[in-house]
């Protein structure tokens, strides 16, 4: 029994995968804005690196600050500070200019499948959702906070 929910979350998981998010980013909108935020003074801030796996291919998120680089009509496109690496079936590990796509309206998240891995190729996009359990350690390992950009200011 516990092989077959074990089956049935996988399942689950792989049928949501790259099939919701926009193909394309957008943008910020100067006036777009989670809570009362203004969506390009937010970030992400990773406080340790993050595994997990889709499939045959191993994902690695580097910690640090991910920041705003653009929007479709249900959320937010974070960059990640550095190239992710990817691991394939091969072994071969790859260097990917990507991000976090989290979907919502507030700085919250707003369900375990709101989070995921995007991967910007020239402007087309592919998203990968992020298991689980990256959204329910939220708040312990990682977190979406106002920041304010004092390098813009006068």
């Amino acid at each position: 029994m516990k092989r077959l929910c074990k089956l049935i979350i996988i399942v689950t998981l792989f049928s949501f995968s790259g099939c919701y998010p926009a193909n394309r980013i957008s943008p910020i909108h100067p006036e777009h804005r989670l809570d009362d935020i203004n969506s390009m003074n937010t970030r992400i801030v990773l406080l340790r690196s993050f595994t997990f796996n889709v499939g045959l291919t191993n994902y690695h998120l580097p910690y640090g600050n991910y920041y705003p680089e653009g929007q479709d009509e249900r959320g937010i496109y974070y960059r990640a500070p550095m190239p992710i690496v990817t691991t394939g079936f091969s072994d071969e590990k790859k260097l990917v200019q990507s991000g976090i796509y989290l979907q919502g309206k507030t700085l919250e998240i707003s369900s375990p499948f709101a989070t995921w891995i995007y991967f910007n190729n020239n402007g087309s996009i592919k998203t990968e959702l992020i298991y689980a359990g990256f959204a329910l350690d939220y708040g312990n390992t990682w977190y979406r906070e106002a920041y304010r950009d004092n390098s813009k200011s006068n």
